[in-house]
């Protein structure tokens, strides 16, 4: 009985991480309103945090764990640059809470990354690629990591 009951909560558990992560994406995507952002935020970092009971109960490996965090501190620190850069380029304040500031352009002009104007910043460009880099990162660390502890 004492496995059925551990189960039960891990199946709930599991349930909980899939509907949180439902409101982060389907739900509260960013960019629709600045309330929605800040739910997806929170959401996601709830969802993030997860990761750690669910890491525990699949029994991955320390590496595939290591690689994952590593990932997801690149995303962290790439995106707080970026909203850093943003601020200082555009002059703008840009909290962590709210989404992308789009470079300021001339109607009827093409984006300055197609005309070869300078929309965006080595920097700001570099943090973007960094941050999808850490995302698409812990996403491989997580799926190729979660069955290696399972017997």
């Amino acid at each position: 009985e004492a496995a059925s009951h551990a189960d039960l909560l891990i199946a709930a558990f599991m349930v909980s991480m899939f509907l949180t992560g439902v409101v982060a994406i389907i739900l509260c995507p960013i960019g629709r309103s600045p309330l929605q952002d800040k739910i997806h935020w929170v959401a996601s970092l709830i969802y993030m945090a997860d990761h750690v009971a669910l890491f525990g109960i699949l029994g991955t490996p320390t590496v595939y764990v290591t690689g994952f965090w590593a990932c997801f501190a690149l995303m962290l620190a790439s995106y707080t640059l970026e909203k850093r850069e943003q601020r200082l380029q555009y002059g703008r304040s840009n909290s962590v809470w709210s989404s992308p500031v789009p470079a300021p352009r001339a109607e009827g002009k093409l984006p300055a990354t197609w005309d070869g104007g300078n929309a965006k910043s080595v920097l700001e460009r570099a943090t973007a690629y960094g941050f999808m880099l850490g995302e698409y990162g812990l996403f491989i660390f997580f799926l190729c990591g979660m069955t290696r502890g399972l017997r």
